[in-house]
């Protein structure tokens, strides 16, 4: 796979329509492999147990913080955040 922490300089993005479908193809590949995978349900954990966020775009688990967070988790994983930085990626998810 292509290097993606460059796709844009100054929120312009530099690819070409092949680069671009590419790129969109590979999320949509790791969505549907993502959707798969069974999530973990905040909901059901024990007291005290870390909580799971996943990427809105390919449902990768994106972050894992203490029950006790105060930042804001991660909700774009390493993959899909160079899309989005390059204004790939629409604001609501597919």
């Amino acid at each position: 796979m292509a290097d993606m922490s460059k796709l844009s300089e100054e929120g312009k993005t530099w690819l070409d329509e092949e680069a671009r479908a590419r790129a969109m193809e590979a999320l949509r590949l790791r969505k549907e492999e993502n959707s798969q995978k069974e999530k973990i349900d905040n909901a059901r954990l024990h007291a005290g147990s870390s909580m799971y966020f996943y990427c809105r775009y390919c449902e990768a688990l994106s972050d894992t913080l203490p029950e006790s967070y105060i930042d804001p988790p991660t909700r774009v994983c390493k993959d899909c955040k160079p899309l989005k930085d390059a204004g790939l990626l629409d604001d609501q998810p597919s």
